[in-house]
């Protein structure tokens, strides 16, 4: 008789676990990443079973068209506070979250990589601004940059390209490890790279022009 009584005291408490996780009792949660200016700025739904069948994202009070996407993102050009809301529809039930998130200027850590193969094809064939966070991501975050010049020297100290050479300083010009058109050998060079960031609006970051050197291996 008591093993009975233990027995359905357990099970009684099983039950009562399994309702306090049930999906039914979720909290609809707006989150934001990547929080960055001149970026794309990140903000999801989560926490929503069933999940919604429409959404409307506001940004600002500006309401966006109709969507299914549990996402959405904006650009910002300056640091500042923005007010994310969204609106879903469940089962015909409409409901609201909003949230105001601080968009913030990201440090740009600018390097260079220490080796590259000309005319081996991809990115490691030419020598330029490496992948840094909040700098580039597949392409060069150009407006994060004031301006940019790269040059280069061999181990005489005689200069074998400038990126400014045409008076045309461009951050996306790359090295390709040749000289007047012609290829030069492998061996290690000098890199002077000079840049200055952009100042962001609303950012209490100013920013000076930096100068960057080291040494890089050219191998074919």
């Amino acid at each position: 008789m008591q093993l009975r009584v233990v027995f359905i005291f357990i099970s009684l408490l099983c039950f009562s676990f399994v309702q306090t996780v049930s999906a039914q009792d979720q909290t609809p949660v707006l989150t934001g990443s990547n929080l960055c200016a001149l970026e794309p700025a990140n903000f999801s739904l989560g926490g929503l079973d069933p999940l919604p069948d429409t959404l409307f994202w506001s940004i600002d009070g500006v309401e966006g068209a109709m969507t299914s996407d549990l996402g959405t993102s904006i650009r910002s050009e300056s640091v500042r506070d923005v007010a994310v809301s969204v609106r879903w529809i469940v089962e015909g039930e409409a409901d609201t979250l909003s949230q105001t998130f601080r968009i913030e200027e990201c440090i740009c850590e600018v390097a260079m990589p220490n080796v590259f193969t000309p005319g081996r094809g991809g990115l490691d064939s030419t020598f330029g601004l490496g992948h840094n966070q909040h700098c580039r991501d597949t392409d060069i975050n150009l407006d994060r940059f004031e301006t940019s010049q790269l040059m280069i020297y061999d181990r005489w100290g005689e200069l074998v390209y400038d990126s400014c050479e045409d008076a045309n300083c461009r951050v996306t010009d790359r090295w390709d490890g040749m000289r007047n058109e012609q290829e030069i050998p492998s061996d290690v060079y000098i890199y002077i790279y000079r840049y200055q960031l952009r100042d962001i609006p609303g950012s209490s970051i100013t920013h000076e022009l930096e100068t960057l050197t080291g040494e890089v291996i050219l191998l074919r």
